[in-house]
């Protein structure tokens, strides 16, 4: 069994200072150390925890705002797609309600102009009727050479062709009957008016 003398693990406090430990000549300065030694182990390590603690509490509160405006960046992206995406499609339903609310105002407008104005419209067709069945009329008295003219209609237009050829009349047959159209009949020339054809369409415009 070995026997080693514990001297060896104690501090030799006789032997002088060593080179690189300089000797503390002011006495001043002597006694301050020796009345202020500094922290204890115990207390430097106090303070390395705590300064470990500051530490870590300072990364995880940078982590946490990086995190935070990164959420924040997020939810403000989120927010912007969202709204451009109601944007465009509320645009989109607005544009259709809009488009489809012109067209039946436009259909609207359109009957009440063709029921304000079918009185007139009528009026001029059959002021235009008039005039093409007696120009018809005259054509065919002046250079058909046909024995016979018969003009058959509405008895008011009739009697509008007939005030208007005037004495040429006399060698024309009206015949009033039924239905919008004036005819023209002369051999194996017959001539029709498109008179009622025109006064649907108004109807059907006023609807």
């Amino acid at each position: 069994m070995t026997v080693v003398s514990i001297a060896r693990y104690l501090t030799d406090f006789s032997a002088p200072p060593a080179a690189d430990e300089p000797e503390i000549a002011d006495p001043d300065e002597r006694q301050r150390l020796v009345a202020d030694p500094g922290p204890t182990l115990a207390e430097q390590l106090a303070m390395a925890r705590a300064a470990g603690r500051e530490e870590e509490r300072a990364r995880a509160n940078s982590e946490l705002e990086a995190r935070l405006a990164q959420e924040a960046a997020a939810h403000r992206a989120a927010m912007e797609e969202a709204r451009a995406r109601w944007a465009a499609e509320e645009g989109a339903r607005i544009g259709d309600g809009l488009s489809s609310a012109l067209k039946e105002l436009r259909a609207s407008l359109e009957a009440e102009v063709a029921r304000a104005l079918r009185p007139v419209v009528e009026s001029g067709l059959r002021v235009r009727t008039v005039h093409a069945v007696s120009d018809a009329v005259s054509t065919l008295l002046d250079h058909g050479g046909h024995e016979l003219v018969r003009v058959s209609g509405p008895a008011d237009l009739l009697e509008a062709v007939r005030t208007r050829l005037g004495r040429a009349s006399d060698a024309v047959v009206f015949e009033a009957g039924a239905g919008a159209e004036v005819r023209v009949a002369a051999g194996a020339t017959l001539i029709e008016t498109e008179l009622g054809a025109w006064i649907r369409r108004l109807d059907e415009a006023c609807d």
